[in-house]
């Protein structure tokens, strides 16, 4: 299993403690050290962007991508061509749900598992995907629509992007925005 953008190691030191085997990456070398020092060399720590450390490693089955924001998130999952095997990824963005999404939709993911989490008042949806273009992509967030957490994920992000709009935004920005506002009065 590979914890990409590990960051201090707190999820990487669950993985471990729940019996897997962690390869663990983060972009800056001081990172890493503090990641070596806080998960005492139980995992091999990587230093690079995103999964290109993995290129020349074993295949590893799983990858987790958690605790980033979409773009990060859509970054590192557009670099899942430079590994030789085709392992599912976790996914878990802390904002930018939609965009992750779109972009899984766009990409032919097969989604195998989706979930909305409440945690401290913050909603957050996890994937389970793999990119082996077997599968017709699902509709867009149709895997959500029986979750008892839906129609509060549906509040939340209209509220936030009714929020956006108090504030100066560019016209790319003004037409993203309205555009994401009525995706989520639609699906209401």
């Amino acid at each position: 299993m590979a914890d990409i953008g590990a960051g201090s190691g707190r999820l990487t030191l669950d993985l471990i403690r729940k019996g897997h085997d962690v390869i663990a990456t983060e972009a800056s070398a001081k990172s890493v050290d503090v990641l070596r020092n806080t998960t005492a060399n139980r995992v091999i720590s990587l230093v690079g962007d995103g999964l290109l450390p993995l290129k020349h490693r074993n295949a590893v089955d799983v990858v987790v991508v958690a605790g980033m924001g979409s773009n990060r998130i859509v970054h590192i999952i557009g670099q899942r061509h430079v590994l030789p095997y085709n392992p599912v990824f976790f996914i878990q963005p802390i904002q930018g749900i939609l965009a992750v999404r779109r972009y899984l939709y766009e990409n032919l993911a097969v989604i195998h598992r989706a979930r909305l989490v409440e945690d401290d008042a913050r909603m957050y949806a996890s994937w389970g995907v793999s990119f082996d273009g077997i599968d017709a992509p699902i509709a867009m967030f149709a895997e959500f629509s029986q979750d008892p957490l839906w129609p509060e994920l549906c509040f939340r992000e209209q509220q936030f992007r009714r929020h956006k709009l108090t504030f100066p935004l560019s016209q790319k920005d003004y037409k993203k925005t309205l555009e994401e506002l009525g995706y989520w009065n639609t699906v209401l």
